[in-house]
């Protein structure tokens, strides 16, 4: 999962790179990347992370929530990883966790 994120991050940089200015008007960056490992633009417009990653951010709203409140769309990758014990309880947290206003 960590080496799909990183790979994942990469492709969606090359794809925005050219075509979008890579920090807002504000300041703020256009991509991120959060893992347990590596925190890159936390606050980015679009963050790349883990399911377990957004779940501990969703469980926290005080300490995240200019994470959280923000959250308008979350995109899963590897949906077959809800069928199993450990991931897929972590799957379900995120699900049942999200704001009322963000689509998946």
């Amino acid at each position: 999962t960590k080496a799909l994120v990183h790979q994942i991050f990469g492709d969606l940089f090359e794809r925005l790179e050219g075509q979008f200015p890579l920090l807002d008007d504000d300041g703020c960056p256009l991509l991120g990347l959060v893992t347990a490992e590596v925190q890159f633009a936390v606050h980015a417009r679009i963050v790349v992370t883990v399911p377990h990653i957004l779940r501990l951010q969703l469980l926290d709203p005080v300490r995240y929530r200019a994470t959280t409140a923000s959250l308008a769309l979350v995109v899963l990758d590897e949906v077959h990883l809800i069928a199993q014990l450990d991931s897929g309880m972590v799957w379900e947290h995120v699900l049942l966790l999200l704001p009322p206003a963000a689509r998946f």
